[in-house]
């Protein structure tokens, strides 16, 4: 994520490097687009980023953000940590269309343990 970019140049840089070439500019525009309104992302579009010396926006937005920069390259799996602390993204309409795959560290942390404690 580029910091010093607003939320909508940064899902469109992702876009355009990650879509296919053939796919015409209005079609990446459009999703987006798309894609920002599902994440309820509109409103805060032309804000900054940001980063420890320029406010920009919340950490909730910004993983909004991050999720947003993989959606729109239009994954067939999605891989996330904690995907609905501070924000209830499994509601959002694009997450719908691709299988998510929650990580727990918390829970795979505790396998972990209870392996070492048993060897």
């Amino acid at each position: 994520m580029l910091r010093g970019l607003a939320v909508e140049e940064n899902i469109r840089h992702s876009a355009f490097m990650r879509l296919p070439a053939d796919m015409s500019h209005k079609k990446k525009l459009d999703r987006v687009e798309k894609v920002m309104e599902s994440l309820d992302l509109l409103y805060i579009r032309n804000n900054i980023i940001g980063n420890e010396l320029v406010r920009g926006i919340s950490g909730g937005q910004r993983k909004r953000v991050n999720v947003a920069m993989e959606l729109v390259a239009d994954p067939s799996l999605l891989a996330l940590d904690e995907p609905t602390s501070g924000y209830v993204a499994l509601r959002c309409a694009a997450l719908r269309r691709v299988r998510l795959c929650l990580i727990v560290f918390l829970l795979l942390n505790r396998i972990v343990q209870s392996i070492a404690i048993s060897d």
